[in-house]
């Protein structure tokens, strides 16, 4: 009986305990029971049964029975036919956590039968990013997920590139989700996960409208003990703006003793744990949520330590990282990049510079990815700014020393936002804390005191930040001046000149390579080209037309002839002449070529 239910259950690849199995059993060994009495088998020298001609296909009957039985007795369950967004997902076979469901799918087509459930793509499982995670429920094992889904977006696509079972990958060959008006079907099957099965996404869409069928069995219980710690690594990094970090761990366990089990704690002056202690019911689970702060009243560099909880033979540990950096970086006229902090929110804003008048006069602004991206550019003080928080809850703050005074420009009608001072929501407009962006909303305040200024996005609409400037009253402070200057095109006839950084707005880094782009007028061609009076040519036929930018600001003049008089316009006088060749300065003087140190160049 026994190896026949491990036979039945190896067939299914589950390891089913269930009365299901053990009727079937039964009934498989009574029937050959009866046919071993009706000499369906009979007893050879050397072999316990042997099947005779005259029965085999009584016999074969039988095992396709069997079979169909056995497949039969495998169960299914899909996708909820309604979702909310955020909303856990709780199957018969699998749990999916809400932070992976943005609700109903967006959209179906091609071979969708519904619009399914809207995958967030850009999550985190198990330390895994851009992961979707099904957990298996305890008792049963899953052998298949069927899907079929697209983007959720009508020009990016995005892939499932890797699949993980119990946290091993499996074989599987990368899918590519496409654009919402079609879908791709995909089986992964193969496998039997009793802990859990993850997808982990690449591609540029952020979102999947996905339908899903899971095949699953009962599984075994296991009675072994089992002890856990999420998160498994805090950070508590405590600065002036929140002189008080804190973070939370959740201890969680199953089949283990009853009792209370006190926490091995660190000698960490300023770290504090509540509660000391974890107690397992006597269901033998564990699941206790432990909070941890740090304080300090002076500056603390990076380090860390561990708490450790054990039960039993069983031992988890928490790395705890702690610092505390208490200095006010306060903001002044340059707006440097390190005078402000910028937190994406609990659901991955992104900061993106939207105005290109951003960098009037100061410097050139390039597309930027994140604001966080200005750090690694040539001039990077800046006293306009431009952003992007897409997201509810992302943040933009500073340190405003009292008596100075900022004014903020907000755009994108309709989004709202709050601004915090020192923690606490500032009354703005009719004696409310929320503010709703009208045609062109402004905020300007004086800091009664040294403040910590935060503005936060309140709805999930975009909450665009066009300009942020401190106002005239702090002249003690010089605006640096940008490591980049201006390049102007000098009027001129019969042809057009074009740079490829020049621009009245902008500002060009010195160093940067400058392309001209040259056109002539029917009948003309390009006589003499200089900036500044420093002649360009060409470094080989056919080559751009380059030269690099010097420190100081920047005039190209162009001067076209006429073809058929272009040659007898040329003055018969020798006269030095400046050049750039190769990026290098000559002096072309009775045919001979002179570096600028007056060397002969051979």
């Amino acid at each position: 009986m026994q190896n026949l239910r491990k036979g039945t259950a190896f067939f299914w690849n589950v390891q089913k305990k269930s009365a299901k199995i053990d009727v079937f059993c039964e009934i498989t060994l009574y029937y050959l029971h009866i046919c071993a009495k009706s000499s369906i088998f009979a007893p050879q020298s050397n072999i316990s049964f042997n099947l005779k001609t005259k029965h085999m296909k009584k016999f074969f009957l039988f095992a396709a029975a069997l079979m169909v039985s056995m497949a039969m007795m495998a169960e299914t369950e899909t996708h909820p036919s309604s979702a909310s967004s955020n909303e856990t997902i709780t199957g018969t076979s699998y749990t999916l956590d809400g932070n992976f469901n943005a609700g109903v799918g967006g959209s179906k087509a091609g071979d969708m039968q519904t619009k399914g459930i809207k995958f967030r793509l850009n999550r985190t499982a198990d330390n895994i990013s851009n992961a979707v995670k099904f957990a298996v429920n305890e008792g049963y094992i899953i052998s298949e997920i069927a899907f079929c889904g697209q983007a959720n977006d009508g020009s990016k696509t995005a892939s499932v590139d890797q699949v993980i079972i119990d946290g091993t990958p499996i074989n599987f060959t990368p899918v590519t989700l496409p654009v919402k008006t079609s879908s791709v079907s995909f089986v992964i099957d193969g496998f039997s996960a009793s802990q859990s099965i993850i997808l982990v996404f690449s591609g540029q869409a952020t979102q999947a409208n996905i339908e899903y069928t899971v095949t699953y069995g009962e599984g075994e219980i296991s009675t072994d003990p089992v002890l856990n710690a999420a998160p498994e690594e805090v950070a508590l990094n405590a600065t002036a703006a929140q002189p008080q970090a804190s973070a939370s761990v959740t201890f969680t366990g199953k089949n283990l003793v009853a009792g209370s089990y006190p926490l091995t704690l660190p000698n960490v002056a300023g770290l504090s744990v509540n509660p000391s202690s974890v107690t397992v019911g006597e269901d033998g689970k564990l699941n206790a949520e432990v909070s941890l702060s740090y304080t300090s009243a002076v500056d603390v560099a990076a380090a860390s330590t561990t708490i450790s909880l054990t039960i039993g033979e069983l031992t988890k540990n928490v790395t705890v990282n702690y610092s505390a950096d208490l200095a006010k970086n306060y903001l002044n006229r340059s707006m440097n990049i390190e005078q402000w902090v910028l937190d994406n929110g609990q659901d991955n804003a992104e900061f993106k510079n939207v105005l290109a008048e951003a960098g009037i006069e100061y410097h050139n602004i390039d597309a930027l990815d994140t604001l966080n991206d200005l750090e690694n550019k040539t001039a990077r003080n800046y006293a306009f700014l431009g952003l992007k928080m897409k997201k509810a809850d992302a943040k933009l703050a500073c340190w405003l020393q009292a008596g100075h005074t900022i004014s903020v420009r907000f755009g994108n009608v309709g989004a709202n936002f709050i601004v915090r001072a020192n923690g606490q929501a500032m009354t703005l407009t009719d004696a409310v804390a929320n503010t709703t962006v009208e045609s062109d909303t402004a905020l300007t305040l004086t800091a009664p005191m040294d403040m910590y200024l935060e503005i936060i996005c309140n709805s999930t609409k975009t909450l665009v930040v066009k300009q942020i400037m401190l106002n005239e009253d702090i002249e003690e402070i010089e605006l640096p001046k940008p490591n980049a200057y201006l390049i102007t095109i000098a009027e001129c006839e019969n042809g057009e000149v074009t740079a490829s950084w020049a621009n009245k707005k902008y500002r060009t880094p010195v160093g940067a390579v400058v392309t001209l782009n040259i056109t002539s007028d029917a009948g003309y061609i390009l006589h003499d080209l200089t900036y500044n009076d420093i002649v360009i040519e060409q470094s080989a036929p056919g080559a751009p037309i380059t030269f690099v930018m010097p420190a100081e600001d920047v005039t190209v003049q162009a001067i076209f002839s006429d073809v058929t008089t272009a040659v007898d316009n040329i003055e018969a006088e020798v006269k030095a002449v400046k050049m750039i060749r190769n990026g290098q300065l000559l002096i072309e003087k009775n045919g001979i070529i002179y570096n600028a140190q007056g060397v002969e160049i051979k």
